[in-house]
């Protein structure tokens, strides 16, 4: 959800900071197209596709907002011009000890040239990229190392799919000492060649006519073949290894056992996590301090000098029997083998946050429960277990013919 979650000591700060957060996802973009998410969205996209992409940030009458910017837009090369110099390197001002200054964004045409370029101060953007190299200024694409493979396989692919298209409108072979058709006596039995007509077409089908001997055959096509398919695959795992997954997550788990598949999950699991550290490290974090700022510093929200304890809710961890890992982690707990940290850092948790929102939570059972509203009402009895999820689901059960009988 991208949603933040803050965790100061100030429970009520908390809820209004995590309220108010919420709403300005809803509306936080410059131009009003979209919310929060789908631009998260839309940056690990661009991060992943071209390599970059970068932030603005701006304040609209005393209102935080921010919009996206496309990596190619950021660049010196003015209308087929180029205009880089020894401190600018592909659009980005960089101080003496390497460091961005400005970024120079241009305005693109209809025809795809920049134009009307304007410098950005650093201190109003995030540059959102994901780096194997130290000296890198710019990123590159996710598919650098893959793109020819990529290119194969369109290529590959499309050929094959006109050869079966083609293959599947042959009907017939007729075979004869003419290796003709037989045609009409009265009209030409040529192409406007001259040419001897080898194929004739009879609606969306064809009849294909050879020589020795007479006889009529169905066409039947083998195509594509098992050679077809495993160089595709070939080139498909070529493409995976170039982009850091398994080859059986992308393509094809047929074959593994159950140890294997949830290795190969785990591999695949630990690039994505990469990705949520980068997107939460550049995009993120960043983005979620500046707005807190500018919102306690506008007044909207008083200061709280442990703004920063906050974090997100990453989504779980690909898996094909979480019954069977979590049912494993609490028995090597009870053993002693394991801890809850251990357990905690594998889904990339902090266990003393979970520790910490875990007694937040006990305690605001304790809370509410002891007001007179909910008199009588335990605090165990509101703690979502699997007692309480088996009860709502009976419940829900027994009320679903309740519903289609009223309906």
């Amino acid at each position: 959800t991208c949603i933040p979650k803050w965790s100061t000591d100030d429970d009520a700060w908390n809820d209004e900071a995590n309220m108010a957060a919420k709403l300005w996802m809803s509306q936080c973009h410059a131009r009003g197209q979209h919310n929060f998410r789908t631009r998260a969205e839309l940056a690990v996209k661009s991060m992943i596709r071209d390599g970059d992409l970068l932030v603005e940030k701006m304040v609209d009458d005393g209102s935080p907002m921010f919009d996206l910017i496309e990596a190619d837009r950021v660049t010196a090369n003015i209308s087929g011009v180029n205009i880089d110099t020894d401190n600018r390197v592909g659009g980005i001002e960089f101080d003496a000890k390497g460091r961005a200054v400005n970024y120079l964004v241009c305005e693109r045409n209809r025809w795809g040239l920049f134009l009307n370029p304007r410098k950005i101060p650093a201190t109003s953007i995030l540059h959102v990229f994901d780096s194997d190299r130290v000296d890198a200024m710019r990123g590159v694409t996710h598919f650098s190392s893959a793109i020819y493979n990529i290119f194969d396989f369109d290529e590959t692919f499309e050929a094959e799919k006109v050869a079966k298209k083609t293959a599947s409108k042959l009907a017939l072979i007729i075979k004869n000492q003419l290796g003709r058709s037989m045609g009409n006596p009265l009209l030409s039995d040529t192409d406007s060649n001259n040419d001897a007509v080898k194929t004739q077409n009879v609606g969306d089908a064809a009849i294909m006519y050879q020589m020795n001997g007479d006889s009529t055959e169905a066409f039947m096509s083998t195509r594509p073949g098992d050679g077809w398919f495993r160089m595709c695959e070939m080139i498909v795992r070529m493409i995976s290894i170039s982009l850091g997954l398994p080859f059986e997550f992308v393509w094809n788990m047929a074959g593994l056992a159950g140890p294997g598949v949830r290795l190969t999950t785990k591999l695949a699991d630990r690039n994505f996590q990469h990705t949520m550290d980068v997107l939460e490290s550049k995009f993120l974090g960043p983005i979620f301090s500046w707005w807190i700022n500018v919102e306690m510093d506008q007044g909207r929200l008083p200061l709280n000098r442990q703004w920063t304890e906050f974090a997100f809710t990453r989504p779980i961890m690909s898996s094909i029997d979480a019954q069977r890992e979590t049912t494993s982690d609490v028995a090597e707990m009870n053993s002693g083998v394991k801890s809850g940290h251990d357990v905690c850092q594998e889904n990339q948790r902090d266990v003393y946050e979970v520790q910490l929102q875990l007694a937040r939570e006990a305690k605001h059972r304790i809370d509410v429960c002891a007001s007179p509203e909910f008199a009588g009402v335990k605090p165990e009895d509101i703690r979502v277990n699997a007692a309480t999820i088996a009860q709502m689901q009976t419940e829900a059960s027994r009320q679903a013919p309740q519903k289609q009988e009223a309906a």
